[in-house]
């Protein structure tokens, strides 16, 4: 075996042995932590860290769209509409939409942080792939609401 196959296979390794801390990591996550996760400050400091920014920013992101983006768009145009006065002397309350924009960059802001770390840290892998999954979804759902 060459050197350079040795330090391949030792890299292929190392990058199994984070993937099965992250793997261990997400799954212990299920349990209820004493501290609300969303309180605490993520630093993006290595993989498993990226991993729990990614899955409470999926998390707060169910909570906000739930499963389909189209939706969560149909939704904050029905408040939209509901807001215009019976005789449309005036405009609606455009903050609805503005708001629920601005929610989803703040969340996409985070996800794109991990996602960039992971990117660094791992390349192109199965976790970045996870990070592009909740990306694409508030992308699509951002997309949505500025059509509105």
């Amino acid at each position: 075996m060459t050197k350079k196959q040795r330090r391949e296979q030792k890299r292929s390794r190392e990058l199994w042995r984070k993937h099965c801390m992250a793997v261990t990591m997400m799954t212990s996550l299920n349990q209820t932590p004493t501290i609300p996760v969303t309180m605490m400050k993520l630093t993006l400091s290595n993989l498993p860290a990226c991993l729990l920014a990614i899955k409470v920013t999926k998390d707060d992101m169910l909570t906000l769209i739930s499963a389909d983006p189209c939706e969560f768009a149909k939704d904050k145009l029905a408040e939209y509409i509901k807001s215009i006065p019976d005789d449309c002397s005036t405009k609606g309350d455009i903050s609805i939409i503005v708001n629920s924009t601005g929610e989803i960059e703040k969340l996409l802001k985070h996800v794109i942080r991990a996602q960039d770390k992971i990117l660094n840290l791992c390349g192109i892998s199965p976790e970045w792939h996870a990070a592009d999954t909740v990306s694409r979804f508030l992308k699509t759902t951002a997309t949505y609401l500025e059509d509105i």
